[in-house]
């Protein structure tokens, strides 16, 4: 396990950093994070993807974490310099899988690198939240940042610095506690786990350091179109969503699934948006790990 690794000169990056977890010789597979998130994130996987023989490299993205900020940042930057990562890591094909906001990250590499893709694994994905129309579903901070946004670009310092501040909270925190009170049930238990305090902490605190501008950057693409529809994904895509989900519309996740030629969706009974991938880890990356990639490493 090394969470710490700098890759210098990729197109488009200065400085690409990157976290590497599991198996060294496992089955390759790209992680990408959710927002406000960090490579760190992906931790949570290692015992996990030791056991069933994976190798998980998670990057950062431009401005988050250790990697440079790239101004104007679009989503489809993301394919071109995963695949350069995945050439520098000498991985011809390769699993993508995307968390939460990772999610339409993920896709645009099934979108863009169908030839280097074997499977699209998808956990609690944010769906095209251009679907506007559909967006009710959304925790009420998302929709706050989408009005704050729309109206008063602004305005999203303060929220920021209320994000730093409690990045600096002990995971044990008693406002963090009254923070949690809104969450289903599978998510508090999830997250009064040490196990899971501990990776959300040092994420936070990790995605915390970057600048007001890559943070909201890395969240405004989340409301512009994507430049592709999933409609154009080719690849292959599994994706689970908790029945319990108070953070992303299930409606709207259902549809993008429907939309994908090739998509699988698999209901999480009881599960919320925190809960899903720390209870399913082991189900999940048992699936990468027995599906059939179609051809050799």
């Amino acid at each position: 396990m090394n969470e710490r690794v700098e890759l210098h000169g990729l197109p488009g990056c200065e400085c690409l950093t990157y976290a590497d977890y599991g198996d060294p010789c496992g089955r390759p597979l790209l992680f990408c994070h959710g927002w406000p998130s960090s490579r760190l994130q992906a931790r949570g996987l290692h015992a996990a993807a030791v056991a069933a023989g994976i190798r998980v490299v998670a990057p950062d993205r431009p401005g988050i974490g250790g990697s440079a900020f790239q101004p104007g940042r679009r989503l489809l930057d993301w394919p071109p310099l995963m695949s350069a990562l995945a050439d520098h890591l000498g991985w011809d094909r390769f699993d993508v899988m995307g968390v939460s906001g990772g999610g339409p990250y993920a896709l645009a590499c099934g979108a863009r690198l169908p030839e280097r893709m074997r499977h699209l694994w998808l956990v609690c994905p944010a769906p095209p939240l251009a679907w506007s129309q559909e967006t009710g579903g959304l925790h009420w901070a998302y929709r706050g940042l989408m009005f704050f946004r729309r109206r008063m670009a602004w305005t999203l310092a303060a929220p920021l610095g209320l994000a730093r501040w409690i990045s600096w909270w002990p995971p044990r925190h008693p406002l963090l506690k009254a923070l949690h009170l809104g969450l289903p049930e599978s998510d508090r238990r999830a997250l009064d786990t040490p196990e899971l305090r501990s990776v959300i902490s040092d994420d936070f605190a990790e995605v915390m350091r970057s600048s007001n501008a890559a943070l909201v950057t890395d969240g405004e693409i989340y409301l512009e179109p994507w430049g592709f529809e999933p409609a154009e994904v080719s690849t292959p895509a599994t994706i689970w969503h908790g029945t319990e989900d108070a953070n992303l519309p299930a409606a709207m996740v259902r549809r993008m699934a429907a939309e994908l030629p090739h998509g699988e969706l698999r209901r999480a009974e009881g599960e919320g948006h925190y809960s899903i991938l720390f209870n399913l880890t082991a189900e999940v990356l048992g699936r990468v790990a027995s599906t059939d990639s179609g051809n050799g490493h």
